[in-house]
């Protein structure tokens, strides 16, 4: 029974490691909270670098 405790634990660190890593965290990053204008305003400049 000792041993199917610690698995357990790590098993749910495990989960929200994958959660944060795989969907939770990277989703919003992926997103920016801009608005039209100012994703606009971003690709005029990056065609301007280019």
């Amino acid at each position: 029974m000792s041993a199917s405790t610690p698995s357990a634990s790590t098993a749910s660190e495990r989960r929200t490691l994958t959660w944060e890593e795989y969907g939770v965290v990277p989703v919003p990053q992926r997103k920016p909270l801009l608005t039209p204008e100012e994703e606009q305003e971003k690709l005029k400049q990056r065609k301007a670098e280019m």
